[in-house]
């Protein structure tokens, strides 16, 4: 009988080339699936910039309600059509103020009034003091104002 040592070295070069190639499919494989998730927050971060980016809006007006709460008039004047702003927040003084008014969407060149509570530790408004407003939206981009109450 002959020796079947030769064949024995190929099965075993055969088993590792196998070896070789599945560990190198199932890296490829890991590797691009994290490079599109890289590429995919990459991209919706670029979005939400550009979005941001073209987000335009002002307040054109301020009212006295009563002693403890007052309406902004928020005009969205931003070139994109579609662009609609979102109001999440606004301040008076540097203290958030409670905003009475659902929903805060803001059509494109659209005037939108927002009915906003001081907040309970600040005190009621004063004739003739200016207060600082500033409005944000769910996007990040703010406006700041100020009001002078007479």
């Amino acid at each position: 009988m002959k020796p079947r040592r030769g064949l024995s070295e190929i099965i075993a070069s055969l088993t590792v080339l196998i070896i070789v190639s599945v560990l190198g499919v199932m890296l490829y494989s890991i590797s691009t699936g994290a490079m599109s998730e890289q590429q995919n927050n990459l991209l919706s971060k670029l979005s939400f910039e550009e979005e941001k980016a073209r987000e335009r809006f002002e307040i054109v007006g301020v009212e006295y309600t009563d002693d403890r709460s007052i309406t902004l008039w928020v005009l969205n004047y931003s070139n994109d059509n579609t662009l609609k702003v979102t109001i999440s927040s606004i301040y008076v003084n540097s203290q958030q103020a409670s905003i009475l008014m659902t929903p805060r969407t803001i059509e494109k060149n659209t005037v939108y009034p927002i009915t906003v509570t001081l907040p309970s530790d600040m005190p009621n408004l004063t004739l003739d003091k200016s207060y600082n407003i500033l409005v944000v939206s769910e996007r990040g981009v703010g406006n700041a104002y100020t009001w002078i109450y007479s």
